[in-house]
């Protein structure tokens, strides 16, 4: 939602604000699968890869190569996951649980997990331009 309510003028906007909605996400939302505790209380820091602050991208010619992309999501009240525009059912029985999705860009696959296993593969249209 946070990406889908703001306008970014640029890459460093996106950079800074995503920095500010993460702490305050993290520090104000409460959930029932953290016993009403929020992300912050729970987790201890952890060392993050992050982009580094003088990254200059050519978003014109960037290459495209084949790999993984990988996402945590919260499962909504039909089981279901959003990544980008899309949503994607997980399975009904697992409302309001955290799920990891990973895009498998050489075979174009979508393949969701719950608790390390696989519970779901889709068929993920790639586009390489």
């Amino acid at each position: 939602m946070f990406f889908r309510i703001q306008f970014f003028n640029d890459f460093d906007h996106l950079r800074r604000e995503s920095k500010v909605f993460e702490c305050f996400h993290n520090n104000n939302h409460c959930y029932g699968k953290l016993k009403g505790k929020t992300p912050s209380i729970v987790h201890s820091p952890i060392k993050k890869n992050t982009l580094p602050e003088d990254l200059i991208a050519n978003k014109h010619n960037l290459p495209f190569k084949d790999g993984r992309v990988s996402f945590i999501r919260l499962t909504d009240k039909k089981g279901n996951v959003k990544f980008f525009t899309e949503s994607f059912l997980v399975d009904k029985n697992l409302v309001n649980e955290y799920v990891k999705g990973t895009i498998f860009t050489r075979s174009g696959t979508l393949k969701l997990y719950y608790d390390n296993n696989i519970i779901r593969s889709y068929k993920y249209k790639i586009n390489r331009h």
